[in-house]
């Protein structure tokens, strides 16, 4: 009877010093999960903060996507001429020197 006795003792103990271990490493996973968590509620709220910016940055993307068309529309309605030698050269040069004016001109 005395042997059981010892050998019920014996392995409580263990059992005792099994759940003291359990708890310890339930303490260190807690406390891990803790800061785990706190990280990415700040990441999240770092997201957050950024998302109306990048509604602003895709606002202005999507603004100059409508330049393009509205150009890419004007140079398709534009008349296209015709090349008749050596004077739609000369027209051309006359053409850009007449540009480089008017934008001299309106400059601040």
């Amino acid at each position: 009877m005395q042997d059981v006795l010892d050998a019920l003792r014996s392995g409580f103990s263990s059992v005792r010093r099994e759940m003291t271990r359990f708890r310890g490493e339930l303490v260190v996973v807690k406390s891990q999960a803790a800061s785990t968590l706190r990280r990415v509620d700040g990441l999240a709220a770092a997201a957050d903060r950024r998302e109306p910016v990048n509604g602003v940055v895709l606002e202005r993307l999507g603004k100059l996507d409508n330049a393009f068309q509205d150009l890419r529309e004007r140079m398709a309605r534009a008349p296209v001429a015709a090349s008749t030698g050596d004077d739609a050269g000369a027209d051309s040069v006359a053409l850009v020197a007449k540009i480089k004016v008017r934008k001299i001109d309106r400059a601040p």
